[in-house]
């Protein structure tokens, strides 16, 4: 949550585009899924 309200507030006060906001997310969600995966494997 914290980071898609910073992003937003970014966004709002025209620091960041939207499009580099959503740029951002994406990054974030492979990587987070990426390291999820890997830690996963590290259990089995």
């Amino acid at each position: 949550m914290c980071l898609t309200e910073t992003l937003d507030e970014m966004v709002q006060s025209g620091t960041l585009s939207p499009e580099l906001a959503i740029q951002v997310l994406v990054q974030f969600d492979k990587v987070s899924m990426a390291e999820l995966l890997f830690s996963c494997r590290c259990f089995l």
